[in-house]
């Protein structure tokens, strides 16, 4: 979806949600909702969790529109806000769980802790569908982890209290995801070569 909609319309949908106007907040929610949904979508799987997430986030921007000071920063800012609401469900549901050892270590389908590099040629046959396909085929923990720190750029210290857990296992969970991906990958890649 191209966003054909100039700064100063979005700087007058942004005042009219400041001034509570609820054409203006139906406009951003439109414009914006595709964005907010794939945020969410990252981490929340169940449709009706993520419709839940998806309001909530609308609620919070429209009540704390007034708190953003750089209008350049809405699209971050309100991703931010999805992002924390979908740890707090993700808390609350209780889904979570960062302990992937018996994952790990009795796996019978070749998965392997090895880390091996992959070919250039290789990656570059690896399509957006292949990847959403290996991300959702991690563990939620895996899943939740890779995502706060390579797509949402959150430091291990700030991925530890939104899930409540240490910061070193952060960074053991986002090392572990990264080996889970590349061995994903390779098996994908072997697959595509079958065909």
């Amino acid at each position: 979806m191209v966003n054909t909609t100039k700064d100063t319309d979005i700087e007058e949908i942004i005042q009219g949600c400041r001034n509570h106007d609820n054409g203006m907040q139906t406009k951003l929610y439109y414009l914006y909702y595709p964005v907010i949904y794939n945020t969410v979508a990252r981490y929340i799987t169940d449709d009706g969790e993520k419709e839940d997430v998806l309001q909530e986030t609308f609620i919070k921007v429209f009540n704390r529109i007034s708190q953003l000071k750089d209008t350049q920063l809405l699209v971050p800012w309100m991703s931010r806000i999805a992002v924390n609401l979908c740890m707090d469900k993700i808390k609350k549901i209780k889904k979570l769980h960062l302990s992937f050892d018996l994952y790990l270590t009795n796996r019978s389908d070749g998965f392997e802790m090895e880390e091996e590099d992959l070919e250039e040629d290789d990656v570059a046959a690896i399509t957006m569908e292949d990847v959403n396909e290996i991300l959702n085929q991690l563990p939620n923990g895996f899943r939740t982890v890779f995502m706060l720190y390579a797509i949402e750029n959150y430091s291990h210290k700030e991925i530890a209290q939104c899930i409540g857990t240490s910061e070193s296992n952060s960074k053991t969970q986002y090392m572990r995801a990264k080996i889970a991906i590349k061995n994903l990958v390779k098996q994908k890649l072997e697959c595509k070569r079958m065909k």
